[in-house]
């Protein structure tokens, strides 16, 4: 690993790590962050992680709050509001990543039930000329979990026309809706190329903070898929740059979170893409990685420069006293003249002057010399 992914990895955890002490923080129970979905959500992001097992608790204390919302028939006892079915799509999708085929079974029946429900519902309403004022296609979040749902329930080929019709009604460009498309499409090289126009149309000056976040995902989730089937495609590096743009103002969004509510949700989006990577996300410009990864070195040069040249001053000070031992004053001349030289070097390196080797050999034989010729002269 590079200087540059070392430095973005260690950014990478630390703003992870935040994300996940906000998630916690969002909790109104152990393993219960509100609402079904939701909980759902975060379960799955978690799941995703490479570090999944240090989470087994919390995955555990999730698992029976879902359990226990799944038996009493959600939020009103018979799964009734749009609610309930995005949150049993997300619950059979973490049931069955969790190998628990009983709850998966029983998530997948009723959420099935309830969806085909809704999307006869919305039928009657379609030719009555009217829709309906509630529904879960309405809302981008739920519409691309249901497709998540479908997905692992092995039934999205059996409402493959009807989504595809639902998600060409969204005329403006919507990273849940895209996403949707993706997973319709069995990640096909069309949706790829519509991931990649809607990455490069993405404004970040012109986001609200709620869109931040759902942005970023879209471009961080996709973007070594569109690499894969796109390696020379010229926009690439506007995607690269856009997703820069977006992680520093969602690092600045999560660090100030006091005075910004964020979502759990949202969270566990960015819970969920930084979590499964395997390696760095490295989606700072290289100039400015460069440049805040020598922002950095020339800072640890400094102090290590200051802490050369008080050795040097130290152990000058034990020279000049004992200076009628030999050993110690050999010792002596050899030491201060190591940090000396490299205090002087470390310092002239984060004032801008960079050194060769060379001249660091020259100048620290010289300085040895001039020191032993000092001493011989006053025995």
């Amino acid at each position: 690993m590079t200087d540059n992914q070392k430095t973005v990895a260690l950014e990478n955890i630390a703003l992870l790590e935040r994300v996940r002490k906000l998630i916690d923080e969002g909790k109104s129970a152990k393993g219960w962050y509100g609402e079904a979905f939701t909980t759902a959500f975060v379960g799955l992001s978690f799941l995703d992680g490479k570090d999944k097992r240090r989470w087994k608790d919390l995955l555990s204390s999730i698992k029976a709050k879902l359990e226990q919302w799944l038996s009493k028939g959600g939020t009103d006892g018979s799964f009734g509001t749009e609610y309930d079915i995005a949150g049993l799509a997300l619950l059979a999708t973490f049931f069955k990543k969790c190998n628990n085929s009983q709850d998966f079974e029983n998530a997948k029946k009723a959420f099935l039930t309830r969806f085909e429900g809704e999307v006869n519902r919305w039928k009657a309403f379609a030719q009555s000329k009217r829709e309906p004022r509630l529904h879960i296609f309405k809302e981008p979040f739920y519409l691309y979990s249901v497709v998540v749902g479908l997905d692992a329930c092995d039934s999205l080929g059996l409402y493959s026309d009807f989504l595809k019709m639902i998600l060409e009604k969204e005329q403006n460009v919507n990273p849940f809706v895209e996403q949707a498309k993706l997973i319709l499409s069995d990640h096909s090289h069309d949706s790829y190329a519509e991931i990649l126009q809607a990455m490069i149309e993405v404004k970040p000056e012109d986001l609200k903070d709620h869109e931040v976040i759902p942005a970023f995902w879209l471009i961080a989730n996709n973007l070594e898929g569109v690499q894969a089937v796109f390696p020379e495609d010229s926009r690439l590096k506007i995607a690269e740059e856009k997703a820069g743009d977006l992680y520093k103002m969602l690092f600045r969004l999560v660090q100030s979170s006091n005075n910004t509510k964020i979502h759990v949700s949202e969270l566990a989006l960015l819970n969920s893409v930084l979590g499964s990577r395997s390696k760095p996300l490295l989606v700072i410009p290289e100039a400015e990685l460069a440049y805040l990864l020598n922002k950095k070195l020339g800072r640890k040069r400094l102090v290590r420069g200051i802490t050369e040249l008080i050795f040097f001053a130290f152990l000058l000070g034990i020279a000049v006293y004992f200076r009628s031992d030999l050993i110690i004053n050999f010792i002596s001349i050899v030491g201060f003249s190591f940090f000396l030289t490299f205090g002087a070097v470390d310092v002239l390196a984060y004032a801008g002057k960079e050194i060769s080797h060379e001249e660091i050999a020259t100048l620290g034989i010289s300085i040895i010399f001039t020191i032993i010729f000092f001493f011989l002269s006053k025995i």
